[in-house]
């Protein structure tokens, strides 16, 4: 814990489009403290399946649902394809999801639609 009249964390650094907008997802969904619980479960998750914690967030995605549900992943560079692929062999258990939805269940938002939100509504 910090000090009194000291932050908590270290200042984040919003020198991009993409991270201000991830902030705000991260303000919207509860804050900092919660962001940073989920985060904490996703790393405990992918800890136990030995994967990163992008394949689990992505396998998340993909178990919700039907189980037709399949996300168009973003790449910056060809050493993403070896790790993203990781996802189809990837099966979260019925311990993992209540993990990652307890936290889930806390979260304010965020409200509407990602278009809504990208656009600044």
């Amino acid at each position: 814990m910090a000090p009194a009249g000291q932050a908590k964390y270290s200042p984040v650094d919003l020198n991009t489009s993409s991270l201000k907008m991830y902030w705000g997802v991260a303000k919207q969904f509860g804050g900092q403290e919660l962001w940073r619980e989920l985060l904490q479960v996703l790393h405990q998750v992918a800890q136990r399946h030995s994967v990163s914690v992008a394949n689990v967030a992505l396998r998340w995605v993909m178990q919700q649902g039907d189980g037709c549900v399949y996300p168009i992943v973003g790449m910056r560079s060809a050493a993403h394809i070896s790790d993203n692929a990781r996802v189809l062999s990837l099966r979260l258990d019925q311990a993992d999801l209540a993990a990652v939805d307890e936290v889930l269940a806390k979260a304010a938002g965020p409200a509407g639609d990602i278009y809504s939100f990208e656009r600044g509504n």
